[in-house]
């Protein structure tokens, strides 16, 4: 198996889904989410949409790729060998096939300097109080009784302060608030129907809207981008592209350098938080939560829902919107950065889930509770 790691940097200020969007013009359902007048956007792609560009880059990069979608069966035999049969689906009974693309690892931030070193930035764990070093809250010795259970508790807590939040790179123990990595563009505009009209403004819709770009925030020689690791079988070599992302059709450049393993960025992760005498449980990345979460002790966590779309098979003859549909229900995930005291908590086990990058919990910190 080959490992590489993949740098991927946007050409353009960009936009990740959420549920507020606006309608696609020729969608026969009418709309993907929920409409809205100010359409914000993540910071971060989902993994779901990371997975999904890299099984089309795959194909793009054999040759596979028809306009049409017109396949014979000796086509679709060998698009089936490439990236498997179907679409990821976080519910399926089985565990699914993606032919020669194995895994990828949670996605997180590169700097790349001017010699060419490339720093890893990940989210700072929530119980962190220093700028530098992983050092976590106080804890109590003794547990305390509560009406979840016996659990240990800080020593000291100032809620006005919260959880910690931002990013913090490992190699230089630096940490970086949202503002000192991305640039909001704010862009209004107005919705046009299938025959590039404006909407009239007496529709119930409207068309005024207002819409949150990002791009990521260069200081001087030094560039940022998103990373993930990449697994797939050697008789793959993955090359430098252009890539469009998402829904919203961004566009970034991706390269791609050759691994030894991918484990390296959670190596770097516990020996930044080697200093910590107690050991926490650190998402590195979303945890999918299936039911009421059950905690055995300590933790502190921030959760979000999310939707993703699904592609039906390309053995089926569809339109562009027809080859899409949105679950109608959410997927409740635990943010990464959440952090849980000792091993309070281990999320189910999924191999599907696993191979995107979901439900990845890495210790740091000492062996001691």
């Amino acid at each position: 198996m080959g490992t590489y790691l993949a740098i991927m940097t946007p050409e353009a200020p960009y936009t990740f889904s959420t549920d507020q969007k606006s309608k696609y013009a020729n969608a026969k359902d009418g709309s993907t989410g929920k409409e809205s007048y100010y359409i914000t956007s993540n910071l971060f792609p989902e993994q779901t949409t990371l997975w999904g560009m890299m099984r089309l880059l795959l194909l793009e990069q054999a040759g596979k790729v028809k306009s049409d979608f017109n396949y014979d069966g000796d086509e679709l035999e060998k698009i089936k060998n490439l990236i498997g049969e179907e679409s990821f689906k976080f519910e399926s009974p089985k565990e699914q096939d993606f032919g020669k693309l194995k895994s990828i690892s949670p996605v997180f931030l590169c700097e790349t300097g001017k010699g060419g070193e490339i720093q890893y930035i990940v989210k700072n764990p929530m119980c962190n109080t220093s700028k530098e070093c992983f050092e976590a809250l106080a804890m109590e010795k003794t547990d305390v009784c509560t009406d979840f259970g016996t659990i240990s508790m800080p020593v000291e807590f100032d809620a006005k302060e919260g959880a910690a939040g931002g990013y913090v790179n490992l190699h230089a123990n630096k940490c970086y608030s949202d503002d000192d990595l991305f640039i909001s563009i704010v862009q209004a505009g107005n919705q046009k129907n299938e025959n590039g009209k404006l909407k009239k403004k007496d529709r119930n819709d409207g068309a005024f809207f207002r819409r949150v770009r990002y791009m990521l925030k260069n200081e001087g020689t030094t560039v940022r981008s998103f990373g993930f690791f990449v697994d797939v079988e050697d008789d793959v070599k993955l090359s430098s592209d252009l890539v469009t992302v998402g829904a919203g059709k961004n566009v970034f450049s991706i390269r791609f350098e050759k691994k030894e393993k991918g484990e390296d960025l959670t190596e770097q992760l516990k020996e930044w938080g080697k200093t910590e005498k107690n050991r926490w449980g650190y998402a590195l990345s979303d945890i999918v939560v299936r039911g009421l979460p059950e905690y055995t002790d300590f933790t502190i966590v921030s959760m979000r829902t999310m939707r993703n779309l699904e592609t039906k098979s390309y053995r089926e003859k569809h339109s562009y919107h027809e080859r899409f549909s949105r679950r109608k229900d959410r997927i409740l995930l635990i943010e990464r950065g959440s952090v849980f005291f000792g091993d309070s908590f281990k999320p189910a086990e999924d191999k599907n889930l696993e191979k995107l990058g979901y439900n990845q919990i890495i210790p740091i910190g000492g062996e001691d509770k």
